[in-house]
């Protein structure tokens, strides 16, 4: 059960108490199930969904195929669902960009191969009509978190990076990069108070690219006792937060 937060009743209220909410599924449950998109729309359609969160690991710029297959598939993928009245919204990543440091590596080559993959990513949502590409591609390791001066270093350019890759986005039509919220140390941003100050230094300089925003997974519970208290400790509190963040 998650409280209701102040802010959503207060929007209620002024709305008149009508809300019209659209809710999107992810695809990720047909992964390694069904490959056509055939029958991904027709399963999502017959849900009763019109917006879809296409999972990366359905069409993946490294593992699906070479760059013709993947500009051909993403095309036949977009046209499918929109022949079934159903529209893209966002390419979120699947598993396999999780399980690696990406774009916290400590070696710059084995950043810029999460960067080109980003860069592929960016391509494959702008073919398939999505407003943003979203997940998580970094992680820092634990010989960082305990050096300062190095975490400090390895933040900073990863910053630098997600301002690269928000430009791209930009450029091909994108409207946002979303970067998910998450629940240990090692995985940034974790906590509400850290959620807010990466994202405002993330979109600092960032006056040329699309907006960097934060993805809210209500199944991570904030924090999880790893030092923290209160309202990093409930959904609520984070949720709030997003909200306030927005509205800046």
């Amino acid at each position: 059960h998650v409280p209701v937060p102040l802010w959503f009743r207060q929007w209620v209220n002024n709305m008149g108490k009508k809300v019209h909410v659209d809710i999107a599924i992810s695809s990720c449950f047909m992964t390694r199930r069904y490959e056509k998109p055939e029958s991904w729309a027709k399963i999502i359609s017959d849900l009763g969904f019109e917006y879809v969160s296409l999972d990366s690991d359905a069409l993946d710029y490294f593992y699906s195929g070479d760059p013709e297959y993947i500009e051909k598939a993403a095309k036949h993928t977009r046209k499918v669902f929109e022949d079934s009245g159903l529209k893209i919204i966002d390419y979120l990543t699947g598993f396999a960009p999780y399980r690696f440091f990406g774009l916290a590596h400590e070696d710059a080559e084995s950043r810029m191969q999460m960067y080109r993959w980003l860069e592929g990513a960016i391509k494959i949502a702008s073919l398939v009509g999505a407003e943003s590409v979203s997940g998580r591609f970094d992680a820092f390791s634990v010989e960082v978190l305990n050096d300062p001066e190095a975490f400090k270093e390895r933040y900073d350019e990863l910053l630098r990076l997600y301002r690269g890759l928000a430009v791209t986005a930009k450029k091909e039509g994108l409207l946002a990069l979303g970067i998910e919220q998450m629940y240990v140390p090692s995985l940034i941003p974790y906590t509400i108070s850290g959620t807010k100050e990466y994202f405002a230094d993330a979109n600092l300089g960032n006056a040329d690219g699309v907006t960097l925003r934060p993805v809210l997974d209500t199944g991570h519970a904030c924090g999880q006792d790893y030092g923290v208290a209160e309202e990093d400790l409930y959904y609520a509190g984070l949720i709030t937060a997003t909200e306030e963040w927005w509205n800046q």
